[in-house]
């Protein structure tokens, strides 16, 4: 069975949950804490790079966010790599994991 955009962006969310240690509804929320924020733009960058989702469709799985909030929030965390190889490395490797994982299944 192929993989739907749906099934690619929940399996990037239990990825991040996992890593950060946080619930998937804290991620999602509209709360703004820090220990929240930052996993919650890497998990929309990551959705959008890896689940051929539209950033309309992501947007509906955060919470109904809307696309522009999306788009900029994925430019925010892709300029933050560039400046931050440490931010840099663990955007790749949690990609590159979410990635062995659709392979595996």
């Amino acid at each position: 069975m192929m993989m739907t955009g749906q099934d690619r962006i929940e399996d990037v969310l239990f990825m991040v949950c996992t890593f950060y240690g946080i619930e998937r509804a804290d991620l999602l929320s509209r709360a703004r804490t820090r220990t929240l924020h930052r996993p919650r733009l890497i998990a929309m960058y990551l959705s959008y790079r890896t689940s051929g989702a539209s950033p309309e469709e992501i947007g509906m799985v955060f919470d109904g966010r809307d696309r522009t909030i999306v788009q900029m929030h994925c430019r925010a965390i892709a300029r933050e790599c560039e400046e931050d190889f440490d931010l840099m490395r663990l955007v790749q490797d949690l990609e590159r994991a979410i990635k062995i994982r659709w392979r595996l299944t």
